[in-house]
């Protein structure tokens, strides 16, 4: 059920705390035991959590077990007992554990950064149970409140609430992770989803940022302080996830994406082990079924590291040249496998292709500010920050190293504005992955700039430490990003402010569902039997009585009309049971008991509205009775009809 009524923050906390536990306590202990690095533990606790559960949720699903409590505990057992079993087999190898002052130092700067990219966007949403105001809003929420009536979390299955009776493959990684946390708490379908965005994008985000960033320019101080500052800091991501969509699986895959971009760099270095190999292979399907964008985003970022790694040892001295051309031949390989998959994918998903109106939404010089200052769409530009930026990649360039950090940034930026400047059919057979949107597109990019912001900050720290004693020192880098916030937290913080507000404080013409319309359904719920189908205009609200009662719609969301005829001739029809027997037996064959009518249209589309003129009319026609009226709805209930 979702709540009618306002829930605290305040109130939330320890949701929040059981999120935190779940998403990163079964992970880290896993790794603990397995005796990886501390920086390691901590940037792909969740990643390896996420992993495990959605494979173990899909694996419970195929066997017909229940996903319980029961089912979870048995779940961490086995993986903290493989966790001892690799320590085990690791016992020769030197774990190298970050020293207590400087552990001391990252952790807080982990906790501040958590803090101040959660908190505006907390204030900004208002209650922990707040809904943003988008399509996908109710199929999200939804899907999580399936899978609890059916205690399956399997991804295979996650269909189950926009398909009636039915089922379905979706990447259900953060409704898995939302619906165990329902189960362990109780709390609200809402306020699970909000606290698993939350933490999602403002803890688990910063932390595999974190170790990318250890991973792209060594474990120092003044590397790791920084970091989870960087990735919070911009408006584009993850803030506009919490509210656009709602892209609630597209956040958590991005967020463990860095975790293992990190894995995939050290498997190319010389610290690389038969376990680490294993771990990303691991996390894999976890990345994969959070959301297939953040999969497409690993190969982008695997092909560039190894482009650059080939080159860098092609160059290297003294290196002979039968492996300096087996080096450069492996690398075309590998982009040449990866276009090839990736054209493969673009003729196997059409609808991908097609997704988004075709057509560019901006000129060049407005794409190049989106990129440079972080300002896509109507975002507010972030200067100081793309100025740190542009820093970044001039220290990197200066210094060079770091090449695939600024390759991945060229990279990501030309397929932002070639989405945005171009759109074309052939453009689309390169963007398909991001459905030929820039919002995704936009946040792909806020990967290799906040690496960016870390390359400058630490050169800055080192620059400056240098002329300082060495008591004072370990300061420098927590000062600079004390300077970096005061520099921006104005426009910043706005910036992210304004990222959320209209799809938490929109317009009434722009609100799919209020807390009064929810009241309303509230009541009209108590009123039909459990168990009735309920027919409702989805673009009106009233689809959502199936999130506050438990009763079925026959269109759970707007999105359910495409490719079937039963449901367009029932939409458009309805209000003709009683007259056309083909309409009745359509009804009697999908169940329909109840109609409602009434509440605020969300489109302004006519065949949108026309859709449903069936369903809005059955307040004038026959066999429907009046039951009962709340708020800007009405209840009708189907007394018969014949059908021949």
């Amino acid at each position: 059920m979702i709540e009618a009524q306002p829930v605290g923050w305040l109130s939330a906390v320890p949701v929040l705390l059981a999120c935190v536990l779940l998403v990163l306590g079964p992970g880290a202990a896993t790794l603990r035991l397995a005796r990886f690095p501390l920086l390691v533990v901590a940037g792909a606790a969740a990643p390896l959590t996420v992993s495990v559960l959605v494979v173990a949720g899909l694996a419970a699903g195929q066997v017909g077990l229940p996903w319980t409590a029961a089912t979870l505990a048995g779940v961490v057992v086995l993986m903290l007992a493989a966790g001892f079993a690799v320590g085990r087999l690791r016992r020769s190898t030197a774990v190298s554990p970050l020293p207590r002052p400087k552990a001391a130092w990252v952790g807080a700067s982990v906790v501040l950064a958590a803090l101040v990219g959660a908190l505006p966007a907390m204030v900004t949403m208002g209650d922990a149970g707040a809904i943003p105001q988008q399509p996908d809003t109710i199929f999200h929420l939804g899907t999580i409140r399936s899978m609890l009536d059916l205690r399956d979390i399997s991804t295979l299955h996650a269909l189950g609430f926009a398909t009636p009776g039915g089922s379905g493959f979706y990447p259900a990684g953060f409704h898995a992770v939302a619906a165990t946390l329902v189960d362990l708490t109780g709390a609200s379908v809402t306020v699970a989803a909000n606290a698993v965005a939350i933490v999602s994008g403002f803890l688990v985000w910063p932390l595999a940022m974190t170790l990318l960033a250890g991973v792209a320019f060594g474990s120092r101080t003044s590397v790791l302080v920084p970091a989870p500052f960087a990735a919070v800091v911009f408006s584009t991501f993850p803030t506009w996830f919490l509210g656009y969509g709602v892209l609630w699986p597209n956040l958590l895959g991005q967020a463990i994406l860095p975790a293992t971009v990190a894995l995939g760099v050290r498997l190319l270095r010389a610290e690389r082990s038969w376990s680490e190999l294993a771990l990303l292979v691991i996390l894999l399907p976890g990345l994969t079924i959070s959301h297939p964008n953040a999969l497409f985003a690993f190969v982008v970022a695997a092909v560039v590291v190894v482009v650059c790694a080939a080159i860098a040892y092609a160059v290297r001295p003294g290196v002979a040249a039968r492996r300096r051309l087996a080096a450069l031949v492996a690398a075309a390989v590998c982009t040449g496998g990866a276009a090839a998959a990736w054209l493969l994918g673009g003729m196997l998903s059409p609808s991908m292709r097609a997704s988004n109106p075709l057509g560019p939404e901006a000129t060049l010089s407005e794409a190049v500010i989106d990129v440079a200052f972080s300002a896509a769409r109507w975002q507010r530009p972030l200067w100081v920050l793309g100025i740190v930026t542009l820093a970044g990649a001039v220290v990197l360039v200066v210094r060079r190293r770091g090449g695939w950090v600024l390759l991945l940034s060229a990279v990501c930026a030309v397929l932002y504005v070639l989405s945005v400047v171009v759109d074309s059919p052939l453009v689309r057979w390169v963007t398909w992955p991001w459905y030929n949107n820039s919002p995704r597109l936009a946040s792909l990019l806020v990967l290799p700039l906040a690496l960016l912001v870390v390359a400058a900050l630490s050169h800055a720290a080192r620059v400056v430490a240098q002329h300082l004693r060495p008591s004072v020192r370990p300061l420098v880098p927590a000062a600079l990003v004390l300077v970096l916030l005061a520099t921006t937290v104005g426009g910043n913080a706005a910036a992210r402010v304004m990222a959320l507000d209209g799809y938490y404080d929109p317009e009434p013409s722009q609100s799919w569902i209020s807390r009064a319309e929810l009241r309303s359904l509230t009541v009209l719920g108590q009123k039909i039997p459990d168990g009735s189908v309920v027919a409702a205009n989805p673009w009106s609200g009233g689809n959502w009585l199936a999130l506050v009662s438990d009763e079925r719609m026959l269109y759970p969301t707007e999105k359910v009309l495409s490719g079937s005829r039963d449901l367009i001739v029932l939409g458009k029809h309805l209000d003709e049971v009683a007259s056309d027997p083909e309409v009745c037996r359509l009804a009697r064959e999908r169940q329909v008991d109840y109609a409602i009518t009434g509440g605020r249209v969300a489109t302004k589309t006519k065949a949108s509205r026309s859709a449903y003129s069936g369903v809005e009319g059955v307040g004038d026609a026959k066999a429907w009775e009046e039951v009962a009226e709340s708020g800007p709805y009405r209840l009708y209930r189907l007394t018969g009809c014949q059908t021949r």
